[in-house]
């Protein structure tokens, strides 16, 4: 999740960086004003995932439990603008 991580990578690989757009919370909040409405289900599913985690857990094991909270934080947090994605073109 580190950008000189990435950088490096691309470099070790042979490729050079054409353009890198960062995706902020503009798209998050564009499908909650339209008809996803994703993150504000997200924010659902963390309440209740909260509410019902030992029978969660029981049902489908603690590292699906956590893998799923985790992607449902990742969506909230990238509309709140602590988390940030990113689209990269590269060439050879």
């Amino acid at each position: 999740m580190c950008r000189s991580y990435f950088d490096n990578a691309f470099i070790a690989a042979g490729l050079s960086l054409v353009e890198a757009d960062l995706l902020a919370g503009e798209w998050r909040e564009y499908g909650e004003e339209t008809e996803s409405k994703m993150t504000s289900k997200q924010m659902l599913r963390i309440a209740r995932m909260r509410r019902d985690r030992e029978r969660l857990i029981a049902e489908f094991g603690e590292k699906s439990y956590a893998c799923e909270l985790a992607n449902c934080h990742y969506g909230v947090y990238q509309m709140l603008g602590k988390l940030s994605a990113s689209i990269y073109t590269l060439a050879r």
